[in-house]
C-alpha cells in the first residue's frame, strides 16, 4: 500500500506542476486544463481506493470445487487437419461449386488409389465397378468433368450423401472382420498390399 501511495503522490505532484505551468502558458485553455487535471486526480483517488479495498478485503481462498476444477486436464484439441476437413465438408455441403472444385480435388485421388490397389478397378476405365464401389453420391461427385462447373448458387451434396461417400471410401480396401486379409468386396491382397 505504501508503494501505491508514493506513486500516487508523485503523479499528483507532477500533475499539479503541469497544471500551474499550463495555466501560465495557455490561459485561454484554462477550463480544458482544469478538466484534465481533475480527471487525473479522480483517477488517482479511484486507484488508491481500489488498492485499499483489495488489501482490506482480500479474496477468499479457493473452494475445493474450484481447486478440483483447476486441477482437471484441459480437453485435447482435435488435430488441425481434422478441423480443416470438417470445414471442407461443411462448405462443400453448402456450395456445389466448392464441392466440385475443392472436395473433388481432395477425394478423387484417394478414391482412385483405393479402387486401384484394393479392388483392381480403374476409376475412369471401369465405370460400372467404380460406381458400384463408390455409390451414387460418390460417383456423381468424383466422375464429373473438372471443366463442367456447377451453378455458383447451387447447394452442394447433402451431409447424408457426403457421409455415405466417406463411408464407402473407408469401406474400400478395409479388411473383413474375420481377419482373413481379404479386402471387402474385392480381390485378395498379397503381402505387399497389392491385388
Amino acid at each position: 500500500m505504501i508503494g501505491a501511495v508514493v506513486r500516487a503522490v508523485m503523479v499528483a505532484i507532477i500533475a499539479t506542476i503541469s497544471l500551474a505551468a499550463l495555466l501560465q502558458l495557455a490561459p485561454t485553455q484554462r477550463p480544458f486544463v482544469l478538466a484534465v487535471y481533475l480527471l487525473i486526480m479522480g483517477g488517482l483517488a479511484t486507484h488508491l481506493l481500489v488498492t485499499w479495498l483489495r488489501l482490506t478485503y482480500p479474496p477468499p481462498p479457493a473452494s475445493p470445487f474450484d481447486t478440483a476444477l483447476a486441477a482437471r486436464a484441459a480437453p485435447a484439441r482435435p488435430p488441425a487437419e481434422l478441423d480443416r476437413l470438417a470445414r471442407l465438408l461443411s462448405l462443400s455441403s453448402a456450395s456445389a461449386l466448392h464441392a466440385h472444385t475443392r472436395l473433388r480435388s481432395e477425394l478423387r485421388p484417394v478414391a482412385a488409389d483405393r479402387l486401384r490397389w484394393s479392388l483392381a478397378v480403374d476409376l475412369d476405365r471401369d465405370p460400372e465397378a467404380a460406381r458400384a464401389a463408390l455409390g451414387e453420391p460418390g460417383w456423381a461427385l468424383l466422375t464429373r468433368d473438372q471443366r463442367d462447373l456447377p451453378d455458383r448458387e447451387a447447394a452442394g451434396p447433402p451431409p447424408a450423401a457426403l457421409a455415405e461417400l466417406i463411408t464407402n471410401l473407408e469401406r474400400i480396401g478395409a479388411t473383413d472382420p474375420a481377419g482373413s486379409g481379404e479386402p471387402q468386396g474385392g480381390a485378395p491382397v498379397n503381402r505387399e498390399g497389392r491385388p
